[in-house]
């Protein structure tokens, strides 16, 4: 769900309105500021969330320069505040007409986005943007869900089933990282995720063995079950693992099922964590 369309919006000045850029419409009208020294639009999602992917579109005219050198920030504090800007998500670098790009923001925390062309003076110009992410207390359901296979210890941000065999609820009992879910070695081990109902899915995070290499396994994402849901579209794969902690951004990915595969031959698939960030599709 793009959680921008149920927030307040605001910017420095109006030459066209500051909503413009949440309508749920990609294509036109677009939101524009004054030319001034500093630009900026600010959404105000009422309280903290997590924020996992941004999406901004660029009006598609001969104004399309509108855009450039923007920042797109997250925090809870308000430019009007003597603090310090809030930490930045991405940087906008293109100026081609009508394009769409989607920042990764791995779950920063705040109250506000903030789009910014700092200290410069120009016409901010936005065609639409989505953010997609959950409120903080989400994080903080109490443990909840029904067994397939074996058994489940923990719902996160949504209650979902869990298909692995091998006490694979210490995977994501978001808890203790020392406790792990380990296949047996084999060929393409995979652990699979079965929600309730569809899921769009804007990020993952996985929490290695300490010492496992995870290099090349990939991350599913879909509604089919054929081959245990290998087929599945493919949100990422694990490349130049430099820790235990990964994070990928799936950018609203729907889906049944997620199933964590680790290609090869007599090969073990060890999880110490895996949480997913997501929201139902009605």
């Amino acid at each position: 769900k793009n959680i921008a369309l149920f927030a307040k919006v605001t910017q420095s000045s109006t030459v066209e309105k500051a909503d413009l850029a949440t309508d749920g419409n990609r294509v036109s009208p677009c939101s524009l500021t004054e030319n001034q020294l500093s630009p900026w639009w600010m959404l105000d999602l009422h309280k903290p969330h997590k924020i996992s992917a941004i999406t901004v579109t660029n009006r598609n005219d001969s104004f399309s320069e509108r855009v450039f050198g923007a920042e797109i920030r997250i925090g809870n504090s308000t430019l009007s505040n003597e603090t310090e800007f809030n930490p930045k998500c991405g940087s906008i670098t293109f100026t081609k007409a009508g394009y769409t790009q989607t920042y990764c923001c791995k779950g920063m925390e705040g109250r506000y986005v903030i789009i910014v062309i700092p200290e410069r003076y120009r016409n901010l110009s936005l065609c639409e943007v989505e953010v997609y992410g959950v409120p903080e207390e989400c994080e903080k359901l109490p443990n909840d869900g029904r067994i397939m296979h074996c058994s489940l210890w923990r719902s996160y941000c949504f209650h979902f089933f869990l298909s692995f065999c091998n006490d694979s609820n210490n995977a994501i009992d978001s808890i203790d990282s020392s406790t792990c879910s380990s296949t047996a070695f084999e060929s393409n081990p995979w652990w699979k995720l079965e929600f309730s109902k569809t899921h769009a899915i804007s990020r993952i995070n996985i929490t290695s063995k300490a010492g496992a290499n995870l290099e090349g396994t990939e991350i599913l994402i879909g509604n089919s079950l054929v081959n245990n849901g290998l087929g599945n579209p493919k949100c990422a794969t694990v490349k130049n693992q430099t820790g235990r902690d990964l994070s990928f951004c799936c950018n609203g990915m729907k889906g049944f099922y997620v199933v964590i595969l680790f290609p090869g031959n007599n090969v073990s698939l060890a999880l110490c964590d895996v949480q997913v960030i997501g929201i139902p599709v009605p």
